[in-house]
């Protein structure tokens, strides 16, 4: 996946992150690998019809201004903002787990120059 930007603060990282194929599979791995847990709804929303609720597969492209979060059990909670081109995420945890997540970005991303 291409990071277009990154940034930190004192309490936070965010990422820009350019929309493609394969966004939730980098987005499950990125949570996985770096914050030790991801959730089943980041590759999956879930809808109800007929009284019945079922999961449907998410398309990124077709995620527009709609603001998603996962909490971790390892007291992390990443927010997800999704715009037409690219997808701002921020994650709030110690100083010590972002330095993980970071390795783990290099590893799993492509960076814009």
């Amino acid at each position: 996946m291409k990071v277009l930007g990154i940034g930190n603060s004192e309490e936070f990282n965010y990422l820009i992150v350019k929309k493609e194929e394969g966004f939730f599979e980098w987005l499950n791995d990125f949570l996985c690998k770096g914050f030790g847990g991801a959730s089943p709804s980041v590759k999956y929303y879930e809808d109800t019809k007929d009284g019945e609720t079922f999961n449907v597969k998410k398309v990124v492209k077709n995620e527009i201004d709609i603001h998603e979060y996962y909490d971790t059990e390892s007291e992390v909670r990443v927010d997800l903002f999704y715009g037409k081109d690219a997808v701002f995420l921020t994650f709030f945890c110690s100083a010590e787990k972002r330095k993980v997540a970071m390795k783990v970005l290099e590893k799993i991303s492509e960076f814009e120059e």
